[in-house]
């Protein structure tokens, strides 16, 4: 048999008869009523006659319903007995509604295409969006001109509630419920994947989400842009500057200062809590990175990332593929060379900086130059020889081979025609370098 669901109407009775029998309750009646009787009257001279006394009796009787009421609002409100009625009648209204609700579904499932559309639309018709728009609008003007007379309404009535529902707040009880909900959710999470992946196509349909919903963006930032590029180009500078130059240059700065300052504290605290020539950010990367490491399955790993460079590849190979099919090779390369000018137009313009300073400044700068690690630098020189004379040494054929297979895929008479075209120039650079007097002859 079906559950069904009774309505607790004994609890809405008792619930309402407390609810009425409150002296906010009496005074709400005491204004509405009598003013009602009043309203009815009129200008009628016999009605005022005849309902007057009426209007008199019942304002003094709620007035004497009120003084002899032994419970206010408040306290019907904090009752825990009224509290769970409360949640019954609730509940049951909460249960009655949504079975109402799939009533209605299944009505609508049942009728004809023509009908469902029909009911749809009226049902659509029904939000009141036009007056929605006119009513926010009255609103955020209302809320202008308050801003015109007090920049600060915000500030001075809404800030005491924050400040004072931040205080109230327990932070230790929030971090409690972080950290004792973890396992739950992890819980509910596995309920969740498990019902899905239980139903393969599910799965397959919920993952397509993603393509079908970049889809749906894609077209309408499409057409934005498009329109946005229907206008002149003097008018889209513009309004891009003026974004640019209405951001807190200054704030933005003082954010990096206390980034950087934050930093700076880190790794000093860091030192100051591990031990001499060991900070502390050190130990702790060290086991961060031995736990990550030992769960991880090298073997796959090593699968994923030959996988993903092969990935690449396709794509690099795919991406000249179009270049060559387009004959898109001059503006490729024509590309790569602005971007290069522009580096080297960048570093030039940090030279010529640098070489506009002070003689102090100079001196300040080469100073630095002591804290370059030159040792360390001579050092990985010298383990990398170490190690490449050892592998020469336990297997000599491998260096062999590799040389072989690219000595033979040099085309040597592409490489001579090469030698030959720079030999000028190279002995150009070898008589500066040696500051010979015959350069320019």
């Amino acid at each position: 048999m079906k559950n069904k669901t009774t309505f607790p109407s004994h609890l809405l009775s008792r619930w309402l008869d407390r609810f009425t029998r409150t002296r906010e309750f009496s005074n709400i009646l005491g204004k509405i009523v009598p003013g009602f009787v009043r309203a009815r009257a009129s200008n009628n001279l016999f009605k005022k006659m005849f309902l007057k006394p009426i209007e008199n009796i019942l304002r003094h009787s709620f007035v004497q319903t009120e003084r002899t009421a032994q419970e206010s609002l408040m306290e019907v409100l904090t009752d825990p007995r009224f509290n769970a009625q409360f949640s019954q009648v609730s509940l049951a209204v909460s249960k009655i509604l949504a079975k109402a609700f799939q009533q209605v579904v299944k009505s609508l499932e049942r009728l004809p295409a023509d009908q469902k559309e029909k009911l749809l639309q009226d049902m659509l018709q029904t939000i009141q969006l036009p007056i929605a728009g006119e009513t926010h609008t009255r609103l955020l003007r209302v809320f202008n001109d308050i801003h015109a007379s007090n920049p600060r309404f915000l500030t001075e009535n809404l800030g005491p509630l924050i400040s004072a529902y931040i205080s109230n707040l327990d932070f230790g009880e929030l971090w409690d419920a972080f950290e004792n909900s973890k396992d739950d959710i992890h819980g509910l999470t596995k309920i969740i994947n498990q019902t899905i992946f239980n139903f393969p196509a599910k799965f397959i349909l919920l993952s397509s989400l993603g393509p079908k919903t970049m889809n749906m963006l894609m077209p309408g930032l499409g057409d934005t842009l498009a329109r946005i590029n229907q206008f002149a180009p003097d008018l889209i500078s513009d309004s891009i500057l003026a974004m640019l130059d209405e951001m807190d240059a200054k704030a933005l700065g003082n954010l990096c200062n206390e980034v950087c300052e934050l930093i700076r504290k880190l790794h000093t605290g860091s030192a100051l809590l591990g031990e001499a020539g060991h900070p502390r950010f050190a130990h702790v990367i060290t086991d961060f990175l031995q736990d990550f490491l030992s769960s991880l399955d090298q073997n796959s790993l090593y699968k994923a990332r030959s996988m993903f460079n092969d990935g690449l590849e396709s794509a690099s190979q795919a991406w000249n593929q179009v270049f060559e099919d387009q004959n898109q090779c001059q503006h490729y390369l024509g590309l790569k060379i602005q971007k290069f000018n522009n580096r080297i137009s960048t570093r030039l313009r940090l030279l010529e900086a640098l070489q506009e300073q002070e003689d102090d400044q100079i001196k300040d700068g080469a100073a630095a130059l002591t804290e370059f690690n030159a040792g360390d630098a001579a050092e990985s020189i010298n383990l990398f020889c170490q190690l490449f004379n050892r592998m020469q040494e336990l297997k000599p054929q491998a260096l062999a081979n590799m040389t072989e297979e690219f000595i033979d895929g040099l085309d040597a008479e592409q490489l001579q025609q090469t030698a030959q075209t720079m030999t000028p120039y190279l002995q150009k650079l070898l008589l500066i370098l040696n500051n010979r007097e015959d350069y320019h002859a």
